[in-house]
């Protein structure tokens, strides 16, 4: 790696005007939620042409999008067609915006698109539709949604691990409580109290530890046997890549994991993600820190080992989202 570089982007979901607002039954709304980061050189270290040396993520997600030994051998001769590697060194602006893959780009699949990248894509995108309630009915639903792209589950996990639930994270039901779920602080800004909800360490816990996880529990292997606490694995939902998230410095992990990566150096006060509410108003201030993990398994084909990568997205306080590459 090239050491620890940040570099900051602003994210202006939330104050962006959502679209195709339309009116549904049953006192629900149905609208889209526009997708917009700009990159912020002012409060990052070094410009989007910096240059770094980060995962090869089209070349490590392959032994798990096509697991078997014939398909792995066509893949491979791809790969050393284009002369790709497990490390590959791209400016910070191919790896937030996207950027030509050469491997991907020779495999003559109809519909593979070969651009990768964090936030690729994402700008010009909108994301929904989302279908929640008004309030009109019952005051205590405002903003809670009702189906997530017509959808009341997901597809990604059993259970109730599949449910929709809460809201888009812009708007919230009047006269929010302070036994509503989540750790509880009343920080003041401007002299104005805010009740901060944040993450709970049961979030990432482990099944053995927290019984009502187990459905998150999808790879025996690399959970061992569920009793893992501090990832959770969301390759279902990006296309059966390995791909995990984390909080920052894998806060609240198993020790087993922590003994395995040096440098971390986890503490709440800098890596919990929190969201802040003014409980009458509703507006809301949110820092969110999470690291995307990407795992791969040996490949004999073409490579012989396992190796862990990380890539981390944290503090959107502000809106404003702060990215760093270790």
């Amino acid at each position: 790696p090239s050491g620890n570089k940040e570099i900051c982007l602003k994210e202006q979901v939330r104050y962006l005007p959502k679209e195709n607002v339309t009116e549904g039954e049953n006192g629900t709304i149905s609208y889209m939620l526009p997708n917009v980061a700009t990159f912020e050189p002012d409060m990052s270290v070094g410009t989007e042409d910096d240059t770094m040396t980060v995962l090869n993520l089209a070349v490590a997600a392959v032994p798990a999008v096509f697991k078997y030994g014939f398909m792995q051998s066509i893949i491979n001769s791809y790969i050393k067609k284009a002369d790709s590697k497990m490390l590959q060194n791209r400016t910070v602006k191919e790896i937030l915006w996207g950027y030509t893959d050469p491997f991907l780009d020779k495999i003559p699949f109809p519909g593979l698109n070969p651009i990768v990248g964090v936030f690729y894509p994402y700008n010009g995108t909108s994301d929904g539709p989302y279908n929640v309630y008004t309030g009109t009915e019952d005051i205590t639903k405002t903003a809670i949604i009702e189906s997530y792209k017509k959808k009341r589950t997901l597809s990604y996990w059993e259970g109730h691990c599949d449910m929709v639930n809460g809201t888009d994270g812009a708007s919230f039901p009047p006269f929010v409580k302070k036994n509503q779920a989540g750790a509880f602080l009343e920080p003041k800004v401007k002299g104005i109290t805010l009740y901060r909800f944040i993450v709970p360490r049961e979030a990432f816990a482990s099944p053995t530890e927290v019984g009502d996880n187990y459905c998150f529990c999808t790879d025996p292997v690399i959970s061992e046997n569920c009793t893992l606490a501090g990832v959770l694995d969301i390759s279902s939902c990006k296309a059966k890549r390995p791909v995990y998230i984390s909080l920052p410095h894998f806060l609240h992990a198993s020790e087993s994991i922590l003994h395995k990566v040096e440098g971390l150096s986890p503490n709440e006060k800098e890596h919990e993600t929190y969201l802040d509410i003014e409980p009458v108003s509703l507006s809301g201030k949110f820092r969110a820190e999470l690291c995307l993990i990407l795992t791969f398994k040996p490949w004999k084909i073409y490579f012989d080992y396992y190796s862990l990568g990380t890539w981390d997205w944290i503090d959107s306080a502000d809106c404003e989202v702060c990215c760093r590459f270790s």
